[in-house]
């Protein structure tokens, strides 16, 4: 499946948050939206799982226009995983993830919805808490299970929406080889992301933001310092850490 995004533009109100994005993502790719906040990252995903209507520009998936596909044609098409989700109903995990089932369901759920859930539970490693409220897990096993939802919903692309945002170290890095296996397995995946040395590590295409447009866009190199420190307005240093890039703040310039 190929996304093709052109000249997309998005206002709040009078205030221009992105002009003129234009990308293109293929089968397979882990692509990083970097940038720092208030430069688009949220936006663009929500605008890409149409969430968010566009004043201008086009986002085509395999030729056709997202606008005039159906809801639940488009579901089929993409996941969306938000930045997190705090339900306010007594609804277990389970439940939670067969939600994931909607774009396929009629009246109730056929026992290929059920067997699908079942399967995602056991590949996120989800059994121990598949009947508990979504309420009484952790943050990171909160995200597992928007993200199994998601994987529920068989979408050949998955949105992230910082995945990582308000998670520990060992949750950061449970979820993002998640989203690598997950991409080995074909399904492409978008990540909005703050940290870069974990989007130098993970992903392996990148678009840069800035103010709302893109600054630079390619693969490794795009977060090289001498794009860095301008967005970012903070001094780096790149090592070389084992074969990893590692980005090192020094001062604010």
């Amino acid at each position: 499946m190929k996304i093709k995004v052109d000249g997309l533009y998005f206002r709040y109100d009078s205030k221009p948050v992105l002009r003129d994005v234009s990308l293109e993502l293929r089968h397979g790719d882990i692509l990083g939206i970097v940038g720092p906040n208030g430069s688009g990252k949220s936006t663009l995903i929500k605008c890409l799982d149409r969430i968010l209507r566009p004043q201008a520009g086009s986002i085509l998936i395999d030729g056709e226009e997202i606008n005039r596909m159906d809801r639940d044609e488009l579901a089929k098409k993409l996941g969306y995983v938000p930045q997190g989700e705090n339900s306010k109903f007594p609804i277990t995990v389970f439940d939670a993830i067969l939600m994931g089932r909607r774009p396929y369901l009629n009246w109730r759920p056929s026992a290929h919805d059920l067997e699908k859930v079942s399967d995602v539970i056991c590949q996120l490693g989800l059994e121990e808490i598949a009947m508990r409220e979504i309420g009484a897990i952790s943050g990171g096993q909160r995200q597992k299970v928007l993200i199994a939802r998601a994987l529920a919903q068989e979408a050949e692309v998955i949105l992230y929406d910082e995945p990582t945002s308000n998670l520990d170290l060992r949750h950061q890095l449970e979820v993002l080889n998640m989203i690598k296996e997950q991409a080995e397995n074909g399904i492409t995946a978008v990540v909005a992301i703050h940290d870069l040395n974990l989007a130098a590590r993970y992903c392996d295409k990148f678009v840069m933001l800035n103010k709302g447009v893109i600054y630079a866009a390619g693969g490794l190199e795009v977060l090289h310092p001498e794009n860095i420190e301008p967005v970012y307005k903070v001094k780096v240093s790149a090592i070389n850490n084992s074969g990893n890039m590692v980005i090192v703040p020094e001062y604010p310039i």
